[in-house]
């Protein structure tokens, strides 16, 4: 989380903002930084209700996702389908060889900076919202297609039916 804080701390673009949603487990650190910080630029939602996902889910242009280094290897954010879902690109802070970034790689869905690079996190920042505000074309494939045939309750109950079924 400290390396988010750190490239926010270095977009200089007035323009952009950052919403956290959620009260997961680093809720308290996110409300620290927001309060000691001097940018207008960052907010804070708390937990929201299922029923208005679609509303904090289509708030953004792009969503970010942060992988733990000792996540590795263990799945896939659970908020990640929920992001493909509403067709948003994701932009991946985590290593590049993570389930999730060979998703992004695989079906060119989103972007991926590696931890520990607020450097190249800003400017990835900037280099979207210039993109957009450009009207220019993210350079990203329609996630929801892929949830769709990848991820579908559907898909997930054939393969999960294939593993009982199938021998």
């Amino acid at each position: 989380m400290d390396n988010i804080f750190k490239a926010i701390d270095l977009v200089k673009n007035p323009n952009i903002h950052f919403l956290f949603i959620g009260s997961g487990a680093k809720v308290n650190t996110i409300k620290n930084k927001i309060n000691n910080s001097l940018l207008k630029n960052i907010n804070h939602i708390d937990f929201m209700d299922r029923s208005e996902q679609n509303n904090f889910l289509n708030a953004c242009d792009v969503s970010i996702i942060t992988l733990n280094k000792n996540m590795f290897g263990l799945g896939v954010p659970s908020k990640c389908y929920n992001i493909m879902a509403a067709n948003k690109p994701i932009l991946l802070v985590a290593e590049d060889n993570s389930e999730i970034g060979l998703y992004i790689k695989e079906f060119n869905i989103g972007w991926i900076v590696e931890p520990n690079n607020p450097e190249k996190l800003a400017k990835m920042f900037e280099l979207l919202y210039n993109k957009w505000l450009d009207k220019c074309d993210l350079g990203v494939n329609n996630s929801r297609i892929v949830a769709e045939k990848y991820f579908s309750k559907k898909i997930i109950l054939e393969k999960y039916n294939k593993l009982f079924v199938e021998k």
